[in-house]
């Protein structure tokens, strides 16, 4: 499982930022835990600019190519998970 950890903090030693790379350290096996730390490049919040057929920032771009990944990944272990639960099933 991966997990995509993002602390709200921007400041250098953040003491959210050093929790969620504790937790990324002690993770279990099969959990990782990755630590966005690209925060202070996104840009200010505008609807406006995030119409349909428009570029967005890259950082942006970045941010939002982080999603599709994690979700590829829960897809296939759920499917793995629902055939595994089928062969059981069937024993």
């Amino acid at each position: 499982m991966r997990i995509v950890a993002i602390s709200g903090s921007l400041r250098a030693h953040s003491s959210n930022a050093a929790l969620l790379r504790a937790a990324a350290a002690v993770a279990p096996a099969g959990v990782e835990l990755d630590l966005y730390e690209e925060l202070g490049t996104l840009p200010l919040f505008n609807p406006d600019l995030d119409e349909e057929g428009m570029t967005p920032p890259a950082s942006v771009a970045a941010l939002r190519a982080v999603q599709p990944r994690v979700r590829a990944r829960h897809a296939r272990r759920a499917q793995e998970r629902a055939l595994l639960a089928a062969i059981t099933r069937r024993r």
